[in-house]
């Protein structure tokens, strides 16, 4: 009988290192390769020490950039990745585990998609990245938003016709800047001329960094990052004019500023055009944001 029981134990052993050295499932990661692959980018994959999530960590390097990387996290099953998918932050900067928090400072902006059995983090904001990452795993599910607008252009107006507003980047100084107004129109299979004028607004991105300690263990600190958009007070007067951009055309104009100190800022302009050739005007806001960093 003690034969037969050191027998089974060690078969059991086997058994147990076997499952143990069984490895897990790479093949949701090869895609995540596979897909950043068919954007033009080379993929690099190199096996990391785990962090703070409990899958095993894989980087992937991009176009052999030690700064361009994207992390694979790689887990037995989809239900252990949804696990510790639940406990990461809505924001992307931290995660918790049954109330103890750990807080995360990104160099960018965090990202975090779940695709089958892997957790994908992309710390950036390359909007080829992005959207091959979306494409493949769906709407993020943590992290900051994701905007795969052309920089430096605002979003396209709400409603035809098409005008797009463009800051001149070698344009921005801390009192004046260029824009640049593009008709795209097309109403009905024709062009539609707008109007516009000299007023526009401004607001500045404020972020705010709150820190303290979490309620659940009062030795963890942590901190939270707010972003909001403040009014830019505006003490000029401007000309009563309009002018008229035709469709397919564009024009440039001098903006002056309140001699804005460093930082990041949306400037808007109201579009005046009419509706399918009715008589009324309709108005609607285009934006487009900036960067002060430098002074006049």
């Amino acid at each position: 009988m003690k034969q037969f029981i050191i027998t089974l134990l060690a078969v059991i052993g086997v058994l147990a290192v076997a499952v143990c050295l069984q490895p897990v499932d790479e093949t949701a990661m090869e895609a995540v390769s596979g897909a950043l692959s068919h954007t033009g980018y080379e993929v690099t994959v190199a096996e990391e020490q785990q962090d703070f999530l409990r899958g095993e960590r894989y980087r992937l390097t991009l176009n052999h950039e030690e700064g361009n990387a994207v992390t694979v996290y790689v887990y037995k099953n989809a239900d252990e990745a949804q696990k510790d998918a639940d406990c990461i932050t809505e924001d992307g900067f931290g995660v918790d585990y049954m109330g103890s928090g750990i807080r995360v400072e990104w160099v960018a902006e965090p990202h975090f998609f779940l695709y089958q059995n892997v957790i994908v983090q992309y710390v950036g904001t390359d909007r080829t990245v992005l959207t091959a990452l979306q494409d493949l795993c769906g709407e993020q599910l943590a992290g900051m938003p994701i905007s795969l607008q052309e920089e430096w252009i605002s979003q396209p107006a709400p409603d035809e016709p098409e005008i797009l507003l463009e800051v001149l980047p070698d344009s921005v100084r801390s009192d004046g800047l260029t824009i640049q107004l593009s008709n795209h129109s097309s109403l009905v299979g024709e062009g539609a001329d707008v109007l516009y004028g000299e007023a526009f607004s401004l607001l500045q991105k404020m972020t705010m960094i709150s820190c303290g300690v979490s309620k659940a263990d009062k030795t963890q600190p942590f901190s939270e990052t707010t972003v909001t958009w403040e009014p830019v007070p505006m003490e000029g007067i401007f000309h009563d004019l309009a002018y008229i951009l035709p469709a397919g055309e564009q024009r440039e104009q001098q903006v002056a500023l309140p001699d804005l100190a460093l930082g990041e800022y949306r400037i808007t302009k109201e579009i005046l055009y009419r509706p399918n050739g009715q008589e009324d005007y309709s108005s609607f806001e285009i934006y487009a944001d900036f960067v002060v960093s430098e002074a006049k």
